[in-house]
C-alpha cells in the first residue's frame, strides 16, 4: 500500500495505539502518527463531562448560549 509517497506492506500500516493494521480501513494522521477511527476518537474526541462518552454533532450547551442558568 501507498501513503504519503511512501510504500508499506499491509502489515506494517498500523495503528500508533492499539497496533492494528490499518488495511483498507479509515484512519487519521496527527502529526507523524497514524491512528484507527476508533483510537484517535478515543483519545481526541470531546467527551461529555458527566457520561465520558463521545459527544457528536451540534455545540455544546452552556450557560452563555442557551440563555438560563439551568446546566
Amino acid at each position: 500500500m501507498e501513503y504519503k509517497t511512501r510504500q508499506w506492506h499491509e502489515k506494517c500500516f498500523v495503528c500508533c495505539t492499539c497496533k492494528n493494521p490499518i488495511g483498507t480501513k479509515s484512519f487519521i494522521p496527527k502529526e507523524h502518527d497514524i491512528y484507527c477511527a476508533k483510537c484517535y476518537e478515543d483519545k481526541f474526541a470531546t467527551k461529555c463531562t458527566k457520561c465520558k462518552k463521545v459527544r457528536t454533532g451540534g455545540l455544546p450547551v452552556t450557560k452563555e448560549s442557551s440563555g438560563t442558568d439551568s446546566i
